[in-house]
């Protein structure tokens, strides 16, 4: 212990010692205590180096906040299929109370044969009258037209004329009994304009049928196909032209042939 002297620059140390001295950057401790001063060789706090985690710790962390995630996103996912699930189970009821007059009228329809069976041959009933439906909206139009593409409805001394027949103008040739297409080359490519423009139209590929036969090609086949599967909807239609059950016996008897 020393008297109580203020040491502002300084403190008188022996030259042994190999640091500075100097108040401001010496490494002593100055502790005042009933008026003397001690002084401590050595600061009385220790600087602490940061410590690094091993790659093990650190692995380990990684896997910790890994699993987390995992448990927080099954948690959730299981939330989500609940919910869905809980719809589900909604949707079926509502649906099940959406059939009965349906199994009511499957039943009286089909009294033979179970409910549920029943109802699934009264759904292949209404799906085929659906798609008789959609063949009536897509080919009445086209039903009505002759090979000419005209219905023939025109008065005496009057011209019919529609999108197809201005197309085919030049690729058959006429009479008072029946039409004659042509099989030159401006035909053909009237025939395929048509096609392209006009696919229901039957009698594009009706006349590119009999026409690649004459020259023996082989690809008057999948004309004549084509023809048949259009002929099959509009014959089924009210009020179609004569010109449609005609062609679709030569193109069968062709094929047959």
């Amino acid at each position: 212990k020393f008297p109580l002297i203020h040491f502002y620059q300084c403190v008188s140390l022996s030259s042994a010692y190999p640091f500075s001295a100097c108040f401001n950057r010496q490494p002593f401790v100055l502790i005042v205590s009933k008026g003397y001063a001690t002084y401590f060789l050595f600061p009385l706090f220790s600087i602490i180096a940061p410590i690094v985690p091993s790659a093990e710790s650190q692995q380990l962390a990684v896997a910790r906040r890994e699993t987390s995630d995992l448990r927080r996103a099954f948690s959730e996912q299981g939330t989500r299929l609940s919910s869905q699930m809980e719809a589900l189970v909604k949707g079926n009821e509502s649906l099940q109370r959406l059939l009965n007059p349906f199994r009511k009228a499957a039943t009286r329809k089909f009294p033979q044969i179970e409910t549920e069976a029943a109802l699934a041959k009264l759904a292949q009933e209404v799906d085929l009258q659906r798609q008789e439906l959609d063949v009536i909206r897509q080919y009445t139009e086209i039903s009505k037209l002759n090979f000419i593409g005209t219905t023939g409805t025109a008065g005496h001394g009057l011209k019919e004329e529609t999108g197809i027949s201005r197309v085919l103008e030049g690729a058959y040739t006429t009479d008072n009994v029946r039409s004659q297409y042509s099989c030159d080359s401006v035909a053909l490519a009237k025939f395929q304009e048509v096609i392209a423009k006009f696919p229901t139209f039957p009698f594009s590929y009706y006349a590119l049928a009999f026409c690649l036969r004459q020259r023996d090609d082989k690809f008057w086949q999948g004309y004549a196909m084509k023809a048949i599967e259009i002929l099959d909807k509009t014959t089924r239609i009210d009020g179609h032209h004569r010109n449609h059950e005609q062609a679709l016996r030569e193109i069968r008897a062709a094929l047959h042939s």
